[in-house]
């Protein structure tokens, strides 16, 4: 079973008890991983990621799980994923992170009935193989100030992304370090997870497919612009 380390800023024990009690019966123990703050805040999430692959590289680690503090697993997630690390493990040349769940999928298709390769963000719970841990610290600034886009922004870009449905992990709803407000993104976690069952019970043609996407996209803005007014108001 992969290691698995969690990324967690000192000052949110708060979010550290919720992944103890969470994680409690995971079948390894979780590494807590010191998170660097910086400002803006997505810096200082893709900071915290890069040192999780250093770290992961310097032990030769073949994969390990990074998860972020407000990753909240689902029901059975640690059976699913260990009935999925076979095939996975067999396949790590085809694919370079495989997330336990996604949002805002841009681009989606089945590479087995229930593994799929997504564009897709939110990097929560994320398993690397040596390959993506090789790319992205060989890919990725190492100097903050040089960073210019979110870590899973910077994945969905050059790393081949795979995930399952029903989700594993998907985050809790909480105040964000990262935009300093109460966020909840369950919503685009349903969306996306709904978008990848129904194409589990119907495969769709190309032309469905667009009207997947363009759906998704409107969805999307819906989300955003909901959240916009709320702000506002």
């Amino acid at each position: 079973f992969p290691p698995t380390m969690v990324i967690n800023l000192n000052e949110r024990t708060d979010r550290m008890q919720k992944i103890a009690d969470t994680f409690k019966e995971w079948p390894v123990g979780i590494q807590r991983v010191p998170a660097i703050k910086l400002v803006p805040g997505w810096k200082g999430c893709s900071a915290s990621h890069l040192k999780c692959l250093h770290y992961a590289r310097s032990q030769n680690y073949s994969w390990v799980i990074v998860i972020e503090d407000d990753c909240m697993l689902m029901e059975s997630a640690a059976h699913q994923l260990q009935a999925l690390l076979p095939k996975l493990w067999n396949t790590r040349t085809h694919w370079d992170i495989f997330k336990g769940g996604a949002t805002s999928l841009t681009e989606w298709h089945a590479v087995s009935d229930n593994l799929f390769e997504v564009k897709s963000y939110a990097n929560h719970f994320c398993l690397y193989n040596s390959f993506s841990i090789d790319l992205i610290l060989k890919s990725h600034p190492m100097n903050p100030s040089d960073f210019v886009e979110p870590i899973d922004v910077f994945t969905n870009r050059i790393c081949t992304t795979w995930t399952t449905a029903p989700f594993i992990a998907v985050q809790r709803g909480s105040l964000s370090d990262i935009e300093m407000k109460f966020v909840d993104y369950t919503f685009l976690f349903e969306t996306a997870e709904n978008q990848l069952l129904q194409m589990k019970v119907s495969p769709r043609s190309n032309a469905s497919h667009i009207i997947m996407i363009i759906m998704a996209v409107v969805v999307i803005a819906l989300y955003f612009l909901r959240s916009l007014f709320a702000s506002l108001g």
